[in-house]
């Protein structure tokens, strides 16, 4: 494998674009490195410890992950090839507490997920492997017992027709090792059985636990987590529906839906989608609040303008005509027309600053010819221009410490983390006063006249957070 420019993932990335500057006013350009056959999947994290993200891709076809080291400036050099299996979706964590980030991959053949340990370089060696009751078609990390180690769920179908699938627990020992837990779905031919995003983990019910929607075949189904023992909720008729992810849509803090589906009408290909946005009324029910025309199966959210509001991405995966789509967040639930971006093969897409420049660039997979696309955000605005990725930090870029500010001011802050920050909190002389799903955070507030205490919390992807804070003078 070597790291190549491709002039022509510019100009699909670039005049894609360009005839929408007017409207959506910011930009990508492309900028791409190959990666083995059949890329499928890719995850970000920094993973030498120097500051900035890099990437893991994994290629199925040629059975290999491909580490992707960020050299500065967006640009990335190979630093190393492990072989595993059938690679089908990548996640990543620091497993067993030694402060390195390791790597988790499925295998789209086989009943397990396997385990690499990171050396703290950029090289990863093989782990304990994770045996399942059938072969992952998605898993997802999350700290589900609360105890400080990431867990796995994992959504698992044997190769029946239709496809028998369950969805369980495999808790961290705390090593880096995981044992079988509790079986959320048995046995079902009900639960959607055909890609990425079937599960979507947040806390939708506010009680510090992470819950799960799981796609059906139906719709969708919500679990909630008692304590790390999950209990059915309620369900949504959603047909046609392909994927799920959860965000914040409306700014009140709570944990949102979206789901992709297809038009149920449709006789013939090719065939509109839409993504489907229900808002939660922080409980965790929720409820239908918008549809939106958007070309992709498989959904992801991120800020891509910089607004402070989080944005919807729909991936095509069609070979050779396929496409990503994205739709700018109103913050209200709804969102404005969706605006296509050229790809031939694309796989998942996911959203971080990868240069530090406080825009959220586009990670995503091409299959084939097997390559990862770094769509460079070039043009969207900046909140507040995030602290390196080697350790968890919390940063407030606005106000300064110490300053004189009026009574009514707006805080700017940001955070990074190895494996990324899932939210900012601000808090204003000990109370909570807003809270951003997101690693940046703008918000306006009021106080009395006087002296007082901001602080920014930052949380990363598994629950550790830290504290930013500084006094300002209010009149």
């Amino acid at each position: 494998m070597h790291l190549r420019t491709s002039f022509l993932v510019q100009v699909i990335f670039l005049s894609a674009v360009i005839p929408s500057l007017a409207q959506v006013s910011f930009s990508f350009k492309g900028y791409t490195v190959g990666s083995g056959n059949g890329a499928s999947s890719v995850i970000t994290g920094d993973f030498n410890r120097d500051g900035k993200p890099d990437f893991a891709a994994a290629s199925n076809v040629d059975g290999v992950v491909d580490i992707y080291l960020n050299a500065g400036s967006g640009q990335f050099t190979l630093k190393s090839e492990f072989a595993s299996g059938d690679p089908q979706q990548i996640q990543t964590a620091d497993i067993n507490h030694d402060g390195k980030l390791d790597l988790l991959v499925s295998d789209a053949q086989h009943p397990q997920v396997s385990t690499f340990l990171g050396v703290g370089d950029g090289i990863f060696v093989p782990g304990s492997p994770i045996t399942l009751q059938a072969p992952a078609i998605d898993f997802e990390l999350a700290d589900l017992n609360n105890d400080g180690s990431p867990d796995i769920l994992v959504h698992q179908c044997n190769s029946a027709q239709p496809p028998v699938c369950s969805i369980q627990q495999y808790r961290n020992n705390g090593s880096g090792t995981f044992t079988a837990g509790q079986v959320v779905v048995g046995s079902t031919t009900h639960t959607a059985s055909y890609g990425f995003r079937t599960l979507a983990l947040a806390d939708f019910n506010h009680d510090g636990f992470v819950d799960v929607a799981i796609l059906t075949d139906a719709g969708f189904s919500t679990y909630f987590n008692h304590s790390g023992t999950f209990v059915a909720g309620s369900s949504r008729a959603v047909p046609g529906a392909a994927s799920i992810v959860s965000g914040s849509f409306n700014h009140d803090n709570w944990y949102d839906l979206a789901v992709s589906y297809e038009d149920p009408k449709c006789t013939g290909q090719p065939c509109n989608w839409y993504a489907a946005v229900y808002l939660n009324d922080g409980s965790g029910n929720v409820g239908l609040r918008s549809r939106t025309l958007l070309a992709g199966q498989i959904l992801s959210v991120g800020d891509l303008n910089g607004d402070s509001i989080q944005d919807i991405i729909g991936v095509n995966g069609a070979h050779f005509g396929g496409s990503i789509s994205y739709a700018l967040g109103h913050g209200d639930g709804t969102f404005g027309s969706a605006f296509s971006i050229g790809a031939d093969t694309p796989g998942l897409v996911t959203t971080r600053d990868l240069n530090l420049d406080g825009r959220h660039d586009l990670e995503l997979t091409e299959y084939l010819p097997g390559e990862t696309i770094i769509g460079s955000n070039t043009s969207a605005s900046v909140i507040c221009v995030p602290p390196g990725s080697a350790n968890l930090t919390a940063k407030i870029c606005s106000p300064s410490a110490g300053t004189t500010i009026s009574t009514t001011f707006t805080v700017r802050a940001s955070g990074n983390s190895p494996a990324g920050v899932q939210r900012i909190e601000l808090w204003v002389d000990g109370k909570k006063r807003y809270e951003a799903k997101n690693d940046q955070l703008r918000a306006t507030v009021s106080v009395a006249p006087g002296s007082h205490r901001i602080a920014a919390v930052a949380v990363d992807l598994y629950g550790a957070h830290t504290t930013k804070a500084i006094n300002v003078n209010a009149h």
